[in-house]
């Protein structure tokens, strides 16, 4: 009888190491098909006029009602690839406007100095940053970090590896004017490396509301204070 249990045990204990060694080489194969993807991604020019997605749309016609030449033709590249230097941190944050990639793997959020309770909006640091997020490693990378005079409007992909930050500040340098805004976009991918940096060429009026308001309306979340 103890050699019997002896011999399910061994059984037993196979079959769970063949379990763990597949497991073990289905994400290895995960992580391949990943980085063969990102290379790929890397060596694709992106252009403006080959972006399509109702977020940009919205954030053009948002610009638009007050400055009747806004467009993207307007906007002109200024840098290209820039590697990622900064380091992944456990320093995971999430909020309600939390934007996934369509598989959930990652998820970029806007909003790491903003207070929610649930769904509620009740206030915000002076202070913006925008992390990167991993969801399957429960990593973050922080991609972005400004005061109370820079910040990302929004963010949408363009598949499953690449993103884009739609961004805007004040500073003008002596030339400030906090009547107008400068606005960027940059194109990233999911290991943080920038693919692409686009800059608008003029000066954009700043419209009477925030873009933040637009962002919380379409999320479905409530303002207590602002």
């Amino acid at each position: 009888m103890k050699i019997k249990h002896l011999i399910i045990f061994l059984v037993a204990l196979s079959f769970c190491s063949c379990n763990q060694k597949q497991k073990q080489e289905d994400e290895h194969t995960k992580e391949i098909v990943l980085n063969d993807s990102l290379e790929q991604q890397q060596q694709q020019i992106y252009e403006l006029a080959d972006l399509s997605n109702p977020i940009l749309d919205e954030w053009v016609a948002y610009y638009k009602s007050g400055n009747k030449d806004f467009s993207l033709k307007n906007f002109k590249k200024v840098t290209d690839f820039i590697k990622n230097e900064n380091e992944w941190t456990d320093f995971v944050s999430s909020s309600p406007l939390d934007t996934y990639n369509s598989d959930g793997s990652f998820y970029i959020t806007l909003d790491y100095y903003n207070e929610f309770e649930g769904n509620m909006y009740i206030g915000s640091d002076i202070d913006s940053r925008v992390d990167l997020i991993d969801v399957r490693k429960n990593k973050a990378l922080n991609i972005h970090f400004g005061g109370s005079s820079s910040w990302a409007d929004d963010v949408f992909w363009v598949n499953d590896s690449v993103f884009v930050l739609l961004n805007a500040d004040d500073e003008w340098g002596d030339n400030r004017n906090e009547n107008f805004l400068h606005l960027y976009l940059s194109i990233w991918n999911i290991k943080g490396d920038v693919l692409a940096n686009y800059e608008y060429s003029g000066d954009v009026k700043r419209p009477e509301y925030s873009y933040f308001v637009k962002r919380l309306i379409r999320s479905g979340c409530g303002i207590r204070n602002y």
